[in-house]
């Protein structure tokens, strides 16, 4: 006879001799599953922000099986997938929220609490990096200005943006300008770009302090700790031009034998050759000389390449005393004008 076993079946055994005698016997046979395996092989890598999903599946056993998926990344989950006679299956799922290398542990466990179990690494990658552009400024200033920065992403990105943005001065002439740096002080900024958003929340000033050059703003771009600044780095550049002096401020102070003529002002090349003081007459007073040229080169190329300058950029505060015959009531106002290789300051008087 032919029997049809289950997992716990008892087979009968019958023998019969010549004269017709028989005996039979039952035997208990157990017909043992195959082993628990899990098939998959790996688990494809994900990338933040982006769906996630993967399939897990396991062979041999008794159906349904059980599983626990430990160890996933944020923002994923698992449940089982229905197939066959039971539960043969299960699936990972869901959008990861952070980069990272995890180690998820796979368990299926069968019907007759048989288990297996098995390893995967799984790595979440940060997305690229979305262009970054700069707004508000322009490609040149004048001096002592104070144009701001605002940076945005070409595209929304899964995670906040930490732009960092590094200030380097090349000077037309001499040393470096330490006036020129951003309004919040030195010359790093942050500017963080929200998840999901495009503009940075806050902007950077850039003081264009007073001398001519060159100021190139370069960014980096940090995402969840990880650098993710595109190759080249963006940057942008602002051209601080060379021009004629500038005096803001005349002051001018009588003493027992004349007077003193302060002058403030600066020049982007830290260059003078020249200053030039005119005077006007009280009334009814007549003077002799109205105008006095005074060469001040070599005291300018002095104070410039000396050490009391390095902090104030093209920036000076000049003096210059007179001495008067006569009455010093006799004059009622001063004006100054300076003068470099590049032309002329505006007149700027004192009364």
């Amino acid at each position: 006879e032919i029997y049809t076993l289950s997992l716990h079946d008892a087979l009968p055994i019958c023998v019969t001799d010549a004269a017709g005698t028989s005996a039979s016997q039952s035997y208990a046979i157990t017909v043992a599953p195959a082993p628990l395996v899990i098939t998959t092989t790996s688990l494809p890598n994900g990338t933040v922000g982006s769906a996630y999903s993967a399939s897990l599946a396991a062979t041999g056993g008794v159906t349904p099986y059980g599983f626990t998926v430990t160890g996933l990344p944020a923002g994923l989950s698992f449940a089982g997938v229905p197939g066959g006679t039971g539960n043969s299956g299960a699936a990972i799922f869901g959008t990861p929220t952070a980069p990272g290398t995890s180690t998820v542990v796979v368990t299926f466990t069968d019907a007759t609490r048989a288990t297996a179990s098995k390893t995967f690494p799984l790595t979440i990658s940060l997305p690229a990096a979305p262009p970054l552009n700069f707004t508000g400024i322009s490609a040149s200033s004048a001096p002592l200005q104070q144009p701001v920065v605002q940076v945005s992403l070409g595209n929304s990105y899964p995670v906040d943006v930490v732009v960092t943005l590094t200030l380097t001065f090349a000077p037309d002439s001499g040393a470096d300008d330490p006036t020129i740096q951003f309004s919040t002080g030195g010359r790093v900024a942050h500017i963080t770009v929200p998840a999901g958003s495009t503009n940075g929340l806050t902007t950077a000033g850039v003081q264009t302090g007073s001398v001519s050059g060159l100021i190139t703003i370069t960014a980096s771009m940090q995402a969840a700790g990880l650098d993710v600044t595109p190759s080249p780095a963006p940057s942008r550049t602002i051209r601080i031009a060379a021009l004629a002096p500038a005096a803001t401020t005349v002051t001018a102070t009588r003493t027992s034998t004349g007077f003193t003529v302060t002058v403030i002002g600066y020049v982007t090349d830290r260059e003078l050759t020249q200053a030039i003081f005119t005077f006007t007459a009280a009334s009814g007073a007549n003077l002799q000389t109205t105008t006095l040229t005074v060469p001040v080169g070599p005291i300018f190329a002095t104070y410039f390449t000396g050490a009391a300058a390095a902090p104030f950029g093209g920036q000076f505060n000049f003096t210059e005393t007179f001495a008067v015959t006569g009455s010093n009531l006799a004059i009622s106002s001063v004006s100054v004008v300076l003068v470099n290789n590049v032309g002329q300051s505006t007149p700027v008087s004192e009364i």
